[in-house]
C-alpha cells in the first residue's frame, strides 16, 4: 500500500491490528491506531523496514465498505454486547 493513496482490500489481507479495526470503523470515520507488536508484526518485524516488536502508529480513513462488509455500528454493538465494555470513536 502507497501511504495517502486509497486501497481495496479485503480486512483479512492485512495485520491483525488492521483488521480488528476496520471492522469497528463506519465509512467516512478517520482513526489513529496505535498496534503493539502482538497485533502487528510480531517478533520478525516485517522486510527489514519494521524491527520485530515494533508498535506501529496509523491513521486510517474508511473511504467505503464494498459489497459483503459489516457496517461498523453493527460491529460496534456486537463488541458491547459481547465484552461488556463501551467503546467511544475518539476521532471526533
Amino acid at each position: 500500500m502507497d501511504r495517502g493513496t486509497p486501497s481495496t482490500f479485503a480486512p483479512n489481507q492485512v495485520i491483525k491490528g488492521w483488521t480488528e479495526a476496520l471492522q469497528l470503523m463506519t465509512e467516512g470515520e478517520q482513526w489513529e491506531v496505535y498496534l503493539p507488536h502482538e497485533l502487528a508484526y510480531g517478533a520478525r518485524g516485517a522486510g527489514g523496514v519494521i524491527p520485530g516488536y515494533a508498535t506501529l502508529v496509523f491513521k486510517i480513513h474508511l473511504l467505503e465498505v464494498l459489497k459483503g462488509g459489516k457496517p461498523g455500528s453493527q460491529a460496534h454493538a456486537e463488541l458491547e454486547k459481547l465484552s461488556g465494555k463501551t467503546y467511544a470513536d475518539l476521532s471526533k
